[in-house]
């Protein structure tokens, strides 16, 4: 909690150092009020305060939004600014009524103000004899980068002195506060202690500031601009601003910056916002600029003369323009199927963006191991079509080195670069030279580790706009890259799905026609008498296992039928429940050979809208797949009406699925490791036949949970006619 300290405040030597600071800055004449007014508006509050605590009384000498009941020569006790004074430091409260000390401060009671932060002013010797205060009349909190503004522009009002140092002192000191300054004052040294203060204060600034008379004469030029204009800080403002005016020229053809339209207009009494200018510094990329300009005037209304502030907005435009040329390269990439077909529009994209004269997309061509160009775009004017190589190698300069080496290429000067010192890579360069074309940009296509291409821009522009040009074409370069990657990935999941059909195309009739006259064969040849034992035995086994390969046949025609949707759903209206009791009882057989018994809770009717045939094939599958891995145990089927769909579950007591395998048990051919390493035949097609019947159906299949050994398999099918899957 701020307290005063009243023998700080009291003390005589502090308070003489206030007294003399009464009468002392006035006839400084610096700009105290509007000194309070920076602050107040840099800090965004409503009141700011130069103010010296002298005696019983707050001075207030410098002064901006002051309430209208509060004169500037207040009472000690309404003053905040003596908790400044009395801490000796920079001090910041965020909330007065939540100090139980200033709750009932009158300046809070009286006037509403609730915050306020300060740093204090030292007279030469080190006396703190006032403030530079900000209050606020909502709580708020104060940061320390608002307290390092506070002093920094405190730092530029410095130590104040104890005399004006003007022979005639015995007149200042009998000025009264806030009294003018005496006439005998010196007109010059006030002039000077100004002009000192405006060039500190506007050299801190970060925004270039230019400020001409009213007949247009410069008369102030600061540091922030003079970087922009890369003009030598301690050049006469006059030469800063003829240099200035030679280097710059207005985006809208409105003159430059120093013979600005703005500053024209802004003499003639406008007040000018966001006007563009471009500005052409030798040796460096040109720069945006952002200015904004006001007339002066004097009290009396007479024009002075006018201010323009300039803003460097290169950066931003620059990554708008960036972020502007990938949006459009994405689109055009999103509307192609190939990159071939899509190169065209994209290189005059990025001829056009970057103001090159020359692009061009080449694609590495895996058989003949060469770059092959996918497109040129040439500005107008320009013609390349003679001296363009029609492949490219990887000891070729340029597109060629890039590929080779997987490093961008920045050859900002093509008459000086090593690469193009002799032979045919001399004769290209010269032959670019002539078409006004110096420096080059390329950068590499990517897939990981792997060169897919190469992305190129030639242009006549100056060595340091070529770095804005590679940064441009990175982003772009990366976004061909990932679509090529896309469309490789996408090319070979469609010849992976080809040779998969191809290879079940091939099985279906290669494999099951032979299979088909197998097993007829066997059966008729069983059935021969007088048969010998021993050969029926062995017809019977061939018989079992061509019975058991066909199966696998069926099932894999059925699943790619399925998953291509070659074979379509016919709905019709079935009863699960009749479809159950049915597949129960073909099962029993197989049941009652490994000793598994089959139980059935079902309602008394299902009905469901669904492919019959499918359905069945469905329960059987999951009810085949439990009498298999449960061999003398117990399988319970169930079937109920769950919501909008028919929930259908089937549990054995089995081996089980180990828990990190049940989300790979649908997969096709996959087979869990208890099943694999156990001996029990099968394909891994059961459940992949299941989860494709579901799909079809638009519904679902999941292993659950599961107390104690076995699995639990759940499906769920929609009841009606809706498409939406049922999760």
């Amino acid at each position: 909690m701020p307290v005063v300290h009243s023998s700080v405040i009291s003390d005589p030597s502090r308070v003489a150092s206030a007294l003399r600071a009464t009468r002392v800055m006035p006839g400084l004449a610096l700009p105290l009020d509007g000194i309070a007014a920076l602050v107040a508006r840099l800090l965004h509050t409503p009141i700011g305060a130069v103010s010296v605590i002298s005696g019983d009384f707050d001075e207030c000498v410098g002064a901006y939004g002051l309430p209208a009941p509060l004169p500037r020569h207040v009472p000690l006790h309404y003053s905040v600014c003596q908790y400044v004074v009395s801490a000796g430091q920079p001090l910041a409260v965020p909330d007065m009524g939540a100090n139980v000390g200033l709750r009932d401060h009158p300046a809070r009671r009286d006037v509403g103000v609730n915050s306020f932060a300060g740093v204090p002013l030292r007279d030469v010797a080190g006396q703190p004899v006032g403030a530079l205060t900000v209050v606020d009349y909502v709580p708020r909190v104060w940061t320390s980068e608002e307290l390092a503004v506070l002093g920094e522009v405190a730092a530029l009002i410095g130590p104040i002195p104890s005399t004006t140092n003007e022979p005639d002192l015995g007149v200042l000191g009998d000025a009264q506060p806030g009294a003018a300054p005496p006439a005998s004052t010196s007109a010059a040294v006030q002039a000077d202690v100004r002009q000192g203060f405006i060039a500190a204060l506007l050299d801190s600034m970060e925004v270039g500031v230019l400020a001409v008379d009213s007949t247009g004469r410069p008369v102030l030029f600061n540091r922030a601009l003079r970087r922009i204009y890369d003009i030598d800080i301690d050049a006469p403002v006059t030469q800063a601003a003829d240099l200035a005016e030679r280097q710059a020229s207005d985006l809208d053809q409105c003159g430059s910056i120093v013979d600005h339209t703005a500053v024209r207009r802004a003499l003639a009494g406008e007040h000018v916002r966001g006007v563009e200018a471009a500005v052409h510094v030798p040796g460096r990329s040109p720069r945006t600029l952002l200015v904004n300009s006001e007339p002066i005037r004097a009290p009396d209304d007479r024009l002075l003369g006018a201010v323009s502030t300039v803003l460097d907005v290169t950066e931003a435009r620059r990554l708008a323009q960036v972020r502007d040329a990938e949006l459009r390269v994405a689109s055009v990439l999103n509307q192609a199927h190939t990159v071939r077909q899509a190169a065209p529009a994209v290189v005059e994209l990025v001829g056009a963006l970057v103001q090159s004269g020359y692009a061009a997309l080449w694609l590495v061509d895996p058989d003949q191991d060469v770059l092959v160009p996918a497109a040129h775009w040439t500005a107008p004017g320009t013609t390349m079509s003679d001296i363009l190589p029609g492949r490219v190698t990887r000891s070729d300069a340029g597109p060629g080195r890039v590929w080779a080496t997987g490093e961008p290429l920045y050859i900002p000067d093509l008459a000086r670069s090593h690469d193009h010192a002799a032979g045919p890579a001399r004769a290209f360069a010269d032959a670019c030279i002539e078409r006004g074309l110096r420096s080059v940009v390329a950068m590499p296509l990517r897939n990981g580790d792997e060169i897919l291409g190469v992305l190129t821009c030639m242009s006549a522009s100056a060595d340091s706009e070529a770095a804005h040009v590679a940064a441009l074409i990175s982003g772009i370069a990366g976004q061909i890259g990932a679509f090529l990657t896309r469309r490789r990935a996408a090319d070979l999941a469609v010849q992976l799905n080809q040779a998969r059909q191809d290879f079940i195309t091939m099985v279906g009739h290669a494999v099951r026609t032979p299979l088909q006259s197998l097993t007829s064969y066997t059966e008729l040849a069983c059935d021969e008498p007088g048969l010998p034992p021993e050969a029926r035995t062995l017809l019977q086994a061939v018989q079992r296992n061509a019975e058991a390969l066909r199966r696998i046949v069926s099932d894999l025609l059925d699943l790619t039928a399925l998953e291509t949707s070659e074979d379509g759903i016919e709905r019709t209206d079935v009863d699960v429940v009749t479809l159950i009791g049915e597949a129960v009882q073909a099962a029993r057989p197989a049941a009652d050979a490994v000793g598994t018994t089959l139980q059935a809770r079902l309602p008394a009717h299902l009905p469901l809208l669904a492919d019959g045939r499918r359905v069945r094939q469905l329960i059987d599958q999951l009810i085949d797949n439990a009498i298999t891995y449960s061999p003398g145990g117990h399988v319970d089927i169930r079937a109920s009406r769950t919501g909008n769909a028919v929930e259908l579950r089937v549990a054995d007591n089995g081996i089980g699925i180990p828990p990190d395998q049940r989300d790979r048990v649908f997969d096709r051919f996959f087979r869990a490791d208890n099943v694999a390493h156990g001996g029990t035949p099968g394909a891994g097609l059961g459940l992949s036949l299941v989860r494709a019947i579901t799909r079809a159906h638009c519904g679902s299949a999941r292993i659950a949970d599961h107390r104690g050994p076995g699995t639990t398999v759940i499906v769920r099918l929609p009841i009606g006619t809706d498409s939406r899957s049922i999760g």
